[in-house]
């Protein structure tokens, strides 16, 4: 169950009430036992990115482990959009990019994408929608990925690489803990049923690596690293298997 209290609840209506006025159609929460909805209807990208910028910044300063999720519609279409409870990057963090590849060597290495990923992940990158909701740094480390990744047909894609909407298993190196995560475009992204962005930084050092390598991101206090453990299921394998 969510754990915002009534008052918290209450703040959060009234600050979206003051961002959205004049700028979305309707703006509504919706707590429930995932954590807390928020519901926008607009007209244009400007109101999503103002009530998105309100939760973020909400998120900032809460302190609860509640999730948060924005339910965005707009011109017809409907987006999903986890809001990471996490700080802005600040002078004493570590510099650099958020994601990067740790090799044996201790090297960049250069990621393997298909040709249907790369078409529709660089389309997504021009989209309006893109610029409009997702923080640049995120955008221009996808970008660099990509500009580096060696490009294959779906039927020779290895079977152990990460790919768009493949589940994986992932180790966290520090602690011992395994997630298991779904990679998806943002428009289906839910971080609480275990589908990560491609644009949320752990989603972007992950695609087109293998089982096995290491990855690591920038965080307050240091560095996170995960090992792929597994890929549980690949889309073009899974059309292969089904030839």
């Amino acid at each position: 169950m969510h754990s915002l209290s009534r008052s918290q609840l209450d703040l959060l209506a009234a600050r979206l009430a003051e961002e959205g006025s004049g700028r979305v159609q309707e703006v509504r929460i919706e707590p429930n036992e995932e954590g807390v909805v928020v519901h926008c209807r607009s007209r244009h990208y400007y109101g999503l990115q103002v009530i998105l910028a309100a939760l973020n910044e909400f998120a900032r300063s809460d302190q609860t482990s509640s999730p948060l999720c924005l339910r965005a519609e707009i011109h017809g279409q409907h987006f999903d959009l986890p809001i990471e409870r996490c700080s802005l990057q600040t002078a004493e963090e570590p510099k650099g990019r958020p994601a990067m590849m740790i090799s044996e060597e201790g090297k960049d290495r250069k990621i393997v994408v298909t040709e249907s990923d790369m078409r529709r992940l660089s389309q997504m990158l021009a989209s309006e929608f893109a610029a409009a909701v997702v923080p640049g740094r995120y955008l221009n480390d996808l970008r660099a990925e990509l500009q580096r990744a060696e490009v294959v047909a779906e039927d020779q894609i290895p079977d152990d690489v990460v790919t768009m909407d493949s589940t994986v298993i992932l180790r966290d190196l520090d602690t011992g803990e395994q997630e298991t995560f779904t990679l998806v475009y943002p428009s289906r992204a839910n971080i609480a049923k275990d589908r990560l962005s491609v644009l949320a930084p752990v989603g972007t050092a992950i695609l087109g690596f293998c089982v096995g390598d290491v990855v690591r991101w920038a965080v307050p206090d240091g560095y996170r690293r995960l090992r792929i453990e597994q890929v549980v299921y690949q889309p073009e394998r899974a059309g292969v298997l089904q030839g």
